[in-house]
């Protein structure tokens, strides 16, 4: 039955693909983590001639801890190389939902290993993705289902975090679902999980909040959705999909008028927004914008010059890197600590007739030894590297997702008393991260040396991190490397920017987000280059599905305003939105001076 469903996965996968595209598909990177499992199963192999060793030296305590280790470490090895694949898989699947591609998408997630998508987060964000492309495709009872089985998968305790904020997000897909099939009150008890959980990112609790508005509107029409937006509804537009934001920019019009509004309905045919809307809030459809998905495919190559390779080079020389001496005497002070203890006990216990000299130990003794300062040690070791892990998780997931609602709610401040202090943690990845949020709000202030220095200094702490290292090649490395690409961009330094964007695509070939980052680093350096031209081919790449921030999504409504022209209607939502937000439309006049200003009314709008 395995082989059958294996089979008929492949065939789908071909069609989508073609042969050639498929074979592509399937000679994807190996992700990093691969090798850490490969190194594992070469400990295993020792441990398990240690094993052997102990059983012909007639020692079975040595047999016994050899053998559970050689064992555990090979599960752990094998883990490590099926899951590595499925992850690289799951981020492709991520990055072409972003860019409009659900069916190449669905084929990427139809490759993953049925076993290594059955449980733990890799089958929670699989599950995740599903549900969003039932969602997006409109049918709500499928989206409803496979939400469901995010809730009810496995749980492990070294993966708390992860779950609780999986579980956030599928509770806020089922309550769109929900409100869409009409089941009001589920759907409201639903958006209430997401909202009251600690774990909920912005995303889950924008999309909790379009839940509600959503029930409402089918419930109780306009009029209930009036006190809804006034009660503070609208700020969930921040962090939305483009599809979703339109959707409660429709909602958010009906909330204001009873009448019909002065868009024109779009064709059903021909506007994916207005036919997705119709199945969601039939009366919210006529109050639906002219919002299209890509007209033109994400252009990602970029042409790296001489002088570009030059000025980065020097620019990372520069660049502060942060010495990892006190990482480095945490973990090897531990060990050292430990073996000394270990090598006592073994002394006072095993041994306690041998006199403290050197002498030359039997070979039952030498065993004894290896036991009690290596195998014994490593178990100790490995559980409380996994019991502090496991706290420190939950702790630093809290603070982090903590961090981004601060972040959201546009307390800047807060964010930065916040992970100041853990940009000088010894643990690598958490520092690393901690200077990544502090990229993003220099970012959103517009203040884009300050942001490349943030990158750099998080960069610097991955440099030699090891594991550490390993873990952030999936979304942290990448985004600070996408985030110093798209300040060099603002900044005039296109030749350096292209360096940085080459970057993602030759180091980084599954970041889940490269879509969004080529588009925003590639709009960037086209505006910066004065070359509108160039900008509105870029804007007409963004896809419905793209998660862009509300900032990027508006920069890219201004540049198809100014150079294909827009409806009054268009024209005064986009300056509306503006004019309501300080910190987005000095952010638009930063990366764009004076663009705003040259929106015009096009008569054939």
């Amino acid at each position: 039955m395995v082989r059958a469903a294996r089979v008929s996965r492949e065939e789908r996968a071909v069609r989508l693909f073609g042969d050639e595209g498929y074979a592509a598909s399937m000679a994807l990177a190996k992700h990093p983590i691969e090798g850490f499992g490969r190194l594992l199963f070469l400990i295993s192999f020792a441990l398990g001639a240690l094993s052997v060793f102990g059983w012909i030296r007639h020692a079975p305590f040595v047999g016994v801890l050899g053998g559970i280790g050689a064992l555990y470490l090979a599960y752990l090895g094998r883990t490590m190389i099926r899951s590595g694949r499925a992850v690289v898989l799951n981020n492709m699947a991520l990055d072409l939902i972003t860019r409009g591609q659900t069916k190449e998408a669905e084929a990427y997630l139809d490759q993953i290993d049925p076993k290594s998508a059955a449980r733990g987060s890799l089958g929670r964000a699989v599950r995740t993705q599903r549900a969003l492309l039932a969602l997006y495709s409109g049918d709500f009872e499928k989206a409803e289902r496979v939400a469901t089985s995010v809730l009810v998968l496995p749980r492990g305790l070294e993966q708390r975090a992860q779950q609780r904020l999986a579980d956030a997000g599928a509770h806020a897909t089922r309550a769109i679902a929900l409100a869409a099939l009409g089941k009001s009150d589920e759907a409201r008890r639903e958006a209430e999980a997401a909202e009251t959980s600690d774990m909920a990112t912005p995303e889950a609790l924008a999309r909790a909040s379009l839940g509600r508005a959503i029930a409402v509107a089918r419930s109780d029409g306009a009029a209930g959705l009036a006190p809804f937006f006034a009660a503070g509804g609208a700020s969930m537009i921040e962090h939305l999909s483009p599809r979703e934001r339109a959707l409660a920019r429709a909602l958010r019009r009906m909330a204001r008028t009873s009448a019909r509004h002065p868009y024109r309905e779009p064709p059903k045919e021909t506007n994916e927004v207005a036919s997705w809307m119709t199945k969601l809030v039939p009366a919210a459809a006529p109050f639906a914008s002219d919002v299209h998905g890509a007209t033109t495919a994400l252009d990602t190559h970029v042409d790296v010059t001489d002088e570009g390779r030059a000025l980065a080079s020097k620019a990372r020389a520069a660049a502060p890197r942060s010495s990892p001496w006190r990482r480095t005497i945490v973990v090897y002070g531990s060990l050292a600590t430990i073996l000394v203890t270990f090598l006592t006990l073994y002394n006072l216990v095993v041994t306690p007739e041998v006199p403290r000299t050197m002498q030359r130990a039997p070979a039952a003794d030498g065993v004894g030894l290896v036991v009690w300062c290596v195998v014994v040690p490593t178990l100790v070791l490995t559980a409380l590297i996994v019991g502090y892990s496991t706290r420190r998780n939950r702790t630093i997931s809290r603070t982090i997702i903590g961090a981004r609602r601060d972040m959201a709610r546009g307390d800047d401040a807060k964010v930065e008393q916040a992970m100041r202090p853990m940009t000088q943690s010894p643990h690598a990845s958490l520092a690393a991260g901690a200077w990544l949020l502090l990229a993003q709000v220099a970012e959103r202030r517009a203040d884009f040396a300050a942001c490349i220095d943030a990158c750099d200094r998080g960069e610097g702490r991955l440099v030699g991190a090891g594991l550490a290292r390993v873990i952030s090649t999936d979304i942290t490395l990448p985004e600070l490397v996408a985030m110093r690409a798209l300040s060099l961009a603002n900044l005039g330094r296109r030749a350096e920017s292209d360096v940085e964007r080459a970057r993602l695509a030759s180091e980084f070939p599954s970041f889940p987000l490269a879509g969004r980052a080529h588009l925003r680093i590639a709009l960037a350096s086209a505006l910066r280059a004065g070359d509108l031209e160039a900008a509105a081919k870029v804007a007409h790449s963004r896809s419905l599905d793209m998660p862009l921030p509300l900032r990027d999504d508006l920069l890219v409504d201004v540049v198809l305003a100014v150079v294909d022209g827009a409806s009054a209607e268009e024209i005064e939502r986009i300056r509306g939105e503006l004019g309501d937000d300080d910190t987005t439309r000095k952010w638009v006049d930063a990366v764009a001076p004076g663009l705003r200003d040259k929106m015009d009314v096009r008569s054939d709008a």
